[in-house]
This record gives C-alpha cells, sequence and structure tokens, in this order.
C-alpha cells in the first residue's frame, strides 16, 4: 500500500468531574435517533479522512521536497490534520469536554497493563504473516523506496508516533461515544460481550482500510489487511470501552504499525 494510502493518534491529560465508569458514557450528548446518529458517523468517518487528504494534498510540493520517495511526509501531514479535525468535530458538541471522548489518564494502570500483554502476544501474529513466509521463500522483504535513515526514521516515526494518535480519537473516541447514545445493545461473545457502538467503529475503521470512489463509484480492499483491521479495530475497541480512555488504543495501535516495520526493516539491513 502506497505511503499516500496508509492510515494509521493523543493522549490528554485533562479530566474533571467523576471518575469514568466501564460501560459509562457521557450523558449530556445529544442523539438524533440510530438512524441520523449513524448518518452522522458515517459522514464525519468519511469526510474528515477526505478532506485532510485534500489539505495534505494541497502541500505536497512542501511534502515531496522534505520526503522525495514520498514515504512519511504526507502521510503525516494528512494525519496530523485528520487528528485537528476530529478535535474540532468533538468540541463542537457544546457542553462535552475532549476527556469526555477519552482523552484522559483515567484506569491508566489497566490501560498499560493491557497494553504490555499484547505488545507481547502481537509478536506472534507479526512472525506468522510478515516474516514466516519471507523466510519460508528465502528472501529478505522487499521496501517501494531507499533504505536510508530518513525514510526509515520517517516511517518509523509515523507509525509510532501518529499512526495511532491521529486515528484513534476518531475511530473510537468519538465513534464509540457518539453511538452509544443511541446504539445501546450489547451482543455476547464467549464469556463478555461487546457493544453495538464498538462493531460499527470497527466496520468504518475497515473502511478506512480500503479504496472507495463515490463517482464513478468503485471499491478496492485487500482481504488480508481486511482481516488485520477487523481483529485490531476489536481489541481497541474493546481496550477503549474497559477503560473509557484512548490511552491503550493509541498505545497498542502505533505499536501494532511499528513493530512490525522494525522487523522488517532490520531483517532487510542485515541482510545486505
Amino acid at each position: 500500500m502506497s505511503a499516500r494510502h496508509r492510515y494509521g493518534a493523543v493522549i490528554a491529560r485533562s479530566s474533571t468531574g467523576p471518575p469514568l465508569r466501564e460501560g459509562h458514557f457521557i450523558s449530556r450528548l445529544k442523539t438524533f435517533g440510530r438512524g441520523p446518529d449513524l448518518l452522522l458517523v458515517v459522514a464525519a468517518t468519511w469526510s474528515i479522512p477526505w478532506l485532510s487528504g485534500r489539505i495534505a494534498g494541497s502541500l505536497s510540493p512542501i511534502t515531496d521536497a522534505i520526503d522525495p520517495a514520498q514515504v512519511f511526509a504526507y502521510v503525516s501531514v494528512h494525519h496530523v490534520c485528520q487528528l485537528l479535525l476530529t478535535l474540532v468535530l468533538m468540541k463542537a458538541f457544546v457542553g462535552t469536554q475532549l476527556a469526555d471522548w477519552g482523552f484522559n489518564l483515567h484506569d491508566g494502570r489497566r490501560s498499560l497493563r493491557i497494553t504490555a500483554w499484547f505488545c507481547l502476544i502481537y509478536l506472534g501474529p507479526v512472525f506468522l504473516v510478515n516474516v514466516l513466509p519471507n523466510l519460508m521463500a528465502g528472501e529478505a522483504p522487499g521496501f517501494d523506496h531507499p533504505l536510508t535513515a530518513t525514510n526509515i526514521g520517517g516511517q518509523l516515526g509515523f507509525q509510532f508516533l501518529l499512526s495511532g494518535l491521529c486515528e484513534e480519537p476518531l475511530f473510537r473516541g468519538f465513534v464509540i461515544t457518539f453511538l452509544a447514545q443511541s446504539w445501546t445493545g450489547r451482543i455476547r461473545v464467549g464469556r463478555g460481550t461487546i457493544s453495538s457502538a464498538a462493531l460499527w467503529a470497527t466496520l468504518f475503521f475497515m473502511l478506512a482500510h480500503a479504496q472507495i470512489s463515490l463517482v464513478p463509484f468503485s471499491f478496492e480492499a485487500s482481504l488480508p489487511q481486511q482481516i488485520w483491521a477487523l481483529g485490531l479495530g476489536l481489541y481497541y475497541a474493546v481496550v477503549f470501552e474497559k477503560t473509557r480512555s484512548l490511552l491503550g488504543p493509541i498505545l497498542s495501535h502505533g505499536y501494532s504499525n511499528g513493530v512490525i516495520f522494525v522487523v522488517l526493516y532490520a531483517w532487510a539491513l542485515l541482510a545486505r
């Protein structure tokens, strides 16, 4: 996937009022009903990334000069714009604070403990999907850009620091918090349950990792990437619901993207 189509989040310390409990959402959010709420979320999750792309595209002379191989500069600007527009959207709901949308350190120890376990367990899928096929083929991973210090540093910086930082506020913080006001149902999965709002958030997260055009209409998606987005999207949503904080999803998201590039870059450099 090209750098201009990668998607890949901010931790704010603010928190006022009583601590948030698991499953508790802000009751002062205005709901328009299940259908209108869903349409608003569809509009937000489509228009914010699209508008961010237009802004980043207008700055392409600058980003291309900084990053001729188009590895990290454009996508970084895109994601920063996406984060800023998401914050504007959240602040448009009068009476709410960013802490209400997940920008808090509530249940921080639990978030860090969950993230630590995720970082350890996630190495298994990374090996099976990103390392083992190349090992079996007897070849080192290839990249569509030169392995310079600037490209590697820029790529890792974006993946670890910006990918989760700029996506989680929109796809978990906004979508789940807003839809939870009208989509109140929960679906049992094994011993636990997951909310309808979390399932919608996961679907929109998957669609963000597909190429969709409205005029003319077209839809292109990589099945492996969609499966990856499904699994990670559900995990991020569950962690957000359990902690009511974006801390865990942001850290896990950045790690899940960054560790893959660390492994592949290291392998490619050692194989030279």
